[in-house]
């Protein structure tokens, strides 16, 4: 059996100076009590007492996310998101990536986690 390997991205892209699209990879997992869906490329979470909470309230953090970075001028947005590891790509000055999947596939310190990829558009 060959195996092959799928490169991951993440992603951010602008149109008119507005986030359009948000492509994460949310660790999903029970910590405790609780569960938590974390990016960390995005440094956001959600919590709840089931999965669905957490996914639901990390939902909610990401929308709180793409207004903040919308209401940024384009010099702070953009000195932002390279603060966090994107870099904006060659011949599209509006989209910032970032490829980031830890060796193993799986975050620290979480019971069973599972590895999603997600997607927003704005509206």
């Amino acid at each position: 059996m060959e195996l092959k390997e799928k490169t991951i991205t993440e992603s951010i892209r602008l149109k008119s100076n507005k986030v359009t699209k948000i492509k994460a990879i949310v660790g999903i997992g029970r910590d405790g009590d609780y569960y938590i869906a974390v990016s960390p490329a995005f440094l956001i979470a959600g919590y709840g007492k089931t999965e669905e909470e957490a996914i639901n309230d990390f939902d909610s953090n990401i929308k709180t996310f793409v207004f903040d970075l919308n209401a940024m001028s384009n010099t702070r947005r953009e000195s932002y998101l390279i603060s966090l590891g994107f870099v904006k790509e060659r011949f599209a000055t509006k989209n910032f990536s970032k490829a980031y999947v830890d060796s193993e596939g799986i975050l620290n310190d979480l019971e069973k986690p599972r590895i999603a990829e997600r997607e927003y558009e704005a509206a």
